[in-house]
């Protein structure tokens, strides 16, 4: 029975011995009793003796050993998804942080672009202070400076004569 192979059949994944059921147990322990190395040579073999008092207890323990093979076979499934699952948290932090680069050029350009209209050595000279000139000349204007913008250029020129009309924004 040893020589014939039965657990290296085809693609079962199954333990390395095969049971030998005995079912009529007095025998197989006149047999164990007038040659006990019966047992030791049928291991070496890769034979288990079962009979009916062993069926049970054997079964269990074989229903065991599945458990911990299907175990051990999904904690390297955990484990090859925890790692593409990293592999991906790694991608999304480097696309979170190339964005947070964006963002942060794009605040910078938006305020380099919102200073040069507030450029100048007086209130007059930059591109807000102008264009509230041409308002006082009486523009035909619907809109007035957001009320930031004109605090803002007060602040900066305070001593200049040209006052910036806000709004209610």
């Amino acid at each position: 029975m040893g020589a014939r192979n039965y657990q290296r059949l085809g693609t079962l994944k199954s333990p390395d011995f095969v049971f030998m059921f005995m079912h009529f147990e007095p025998a197989l322990t006149l047999a164990l009793n007038e040659s006990p190395e019966i047992f030791n040579r049928a291991l070496a073999k890769k034979v288990v003796l079962i009979t009916p008092s062993t069926l049970v207890a054997t079964f269990k323990i074989v229903r065991q050993l599945w458990q911990h093979e299907n175990r051990a076979r999904n904690v390297d499934e955990i484990f090859r998804q925890c790692g593409m699952l990293y592999d991906k948290f790694i991608l999304f932090l480097e696309e979170m942080q190339g964005m947070g680069e964006h963002i942060n050029k794009a605040g910078t350009a938006y305020h380099e672009a919102m200073n040069r209209l507030k450029e100048g050595k007086r209130k007059g000279d930059t591109i807000i202070g102008k264009l509230e000139q041409i308002r006082e000349l009486d523009a035909k204007t619907t809109k007035s400076l957001p009320r930031d913008i004109a605090n803002d250029m007060d602040i900066r020129f305070p001593d200049d004569g040209l006052k910036a009309i806000h709004g209610n924004v």
